[in-house]
């Protein structure tokens, strides 16, 4: 085993993971154990509309997931639910995605909740890239295969709009649509080629923050995603650079004016369009091919060594 997990691990310099492209997201060790790849997403628009009854705004976001990647091993345990993670900020237990995940399949398919759960994360937290979400619908997909339960993904997907809004992408992407309070996913039935580079800052985001610091104006204009889906099979990244919109920047930015500061200095630097991911507060830039976004990122951390920074492309599943 120890020989195996040494390739859930990423190594690292100067802020850069090694680009990973899985092209797996679940491969079985033995009879006992899974792993599963997590992946984040970026969304390429986001648009806030009027809040509902329910306290939750109108949501509608074309999101994409992207080859950055927490591993979940889980493997036969010998009583209840054992969640380890090898960052120790995060909670074991049931405020951890992850845990509640596990619980509520074992709930609602009357199976034993005894499993190990190793965690390895490498999606930045309070990032808007979506790692807890990713990492929950990972655990629904591995507990189905290790658990033997067989169910369809539409049943999954019923757990996962309890479990967050996000997750329920996570089980259809690479891209779609989603709207509602986001549990509504709509997935695209085609393959939209990027390479991206992610800048994480130090600074981290409350979403509800973001969301309550939130202004809708009243001529503002949702529902931005259909124009942009009906360009992407013809478009090279570059081509839409201007349809890439989140309404969640102003107030990320009215929240902390170093973080709109630092978007403006590095459109500045790169000479293409940087945006909020989710509610951030990482950022992120697409690029037509790989040596532009090298080329980026090598120029990003030449100028902001504090910042770290992850060299991805579009993600296939």
């Amino acid at each position: 085993m120890s020989a195996k997990r040494e390739n859930m691990g990423g190594n690292s310099i100067q802020g850069e993971v090694f680009f990973q492209d899985h092209k797996e997201r679940l491969s079985r060790f033995d009879e006992t154990a899974w792993l599963v790849r997590a992946a984040g997403k970026i969304n390429l628009t986001l648009s806030v509309g009027p809040k509902r009854s329910d306290g939750y705004h109108d949501f509608e976001s074309l999101m994409a997931t992207i080859t950055l990647y927490d591993d979940i091993l889980l493997r036969m345990g010998p009583d209840s639910i054992n969640l380890t993670c090898n960052d120790p900020s995060l909670p074991a237990g049931s405020d951890n995605l992850v845990y509640r995940a596990c619980s509520l399949l074992s709930s609602q398919s009357d199976t034993d909740a005894d499993v190990d759960i190793e965690l390895v994360k490498r999606i930045p937290t309070q990032a808007g890239l979506g790692g807890g979400s990713a990492d929950a619908a990972a655990t629904l997909l591995g507990l189905n295969e290790l658990w033997k339960l067989n169910w369809p993904t539409e049943e999954l997907s019923k757990l996962a709009a309890m479990l967050g809004s996000d997750v329920g992408f996570f089980l259809a992407g690479p891209l779609a649509v989603c709207t509602g309070r986001g549990e509504i996913v709509k997935p695209l039935d085609f393959v939209w080629n990027f390479w991206v580079v992610v800048i994480k800052p130090k600074i981290a985001l409350s979403t509800a923050e973001v969301y309550k610091h939130y202004v809708r104006k009243d001529n503002a204009t949702f529902a931005r995603a259909d124009s942009l889906v009906k360009l992407l099979p013809k478009s090279k990244p570059s081509q839409i650079y201007s349809y890439l919109e989140n309404d969640l920047e102003t107030p990320a930015f009215r929240i902390t004016g170093e973080l709109g500061s630092l978007r403006k200095n590095l459109q500045k630097l790169l000479n293409v369009p940087v945006r909020l991911s989710g509610s951030g507060s990482a950022m992120f830039a697409i690029f037509d091919d790989r040596e532009q976004a090298q080329s980026a990122l090598h120029r990003i951390q030449s100028s902001y060594t504090e910042l770290t920074c992850w060299l991805g492309k579009n993600n296939v599943w």
